[in-house]
């Protein structure tokens, strides 16, 4: 599920998709917690962009200047994440009524 979330004047694609999780898992590995949020948020709007067919125009350390700028941009991005979570946890399979 695409949020739009709004960063200065401009309303971004935002999506913590399965790729996201998948590139997030292999980039955590040694990163304090304050930079896999930011690697997170980046990878959120990174596959925003691309579902969206928009051009990724920013990097992660254009992240952190955005969330200098405004403070409320991370936690309006976790609550993506967060939901898009609830959106996953939705799909798990319970292994005692899966098909062997």
């Amino acid at each position: 599920m695409v949020t739009l979330i709004k960063v200065g004047e401009i309303e971004r694609p935002f999506l913590f998709s399965w790729k996201a999780i998948k590139e997030a898992d292999k980039l955590a590995e040694g990163l304090s917690e304050f930079e896999a949020i930011e690697t997170n948020i980046y990878l959120g709007f990174k596959y925003g962009a691309l579902k969206a067919g928009k051009e990724v125009d920013f990097t992660q350390e254009t992240i952190a200047e955005w969330l200098d700028d405004d403070l409320t941009l991370g936690a309006r991005c976790l609550q993506a994440i967060l939901d898009s979570q609830k959106k996953f946890a939705g799909l798990q399979v319970d292994p005692a009524t899966r098909k062997k």
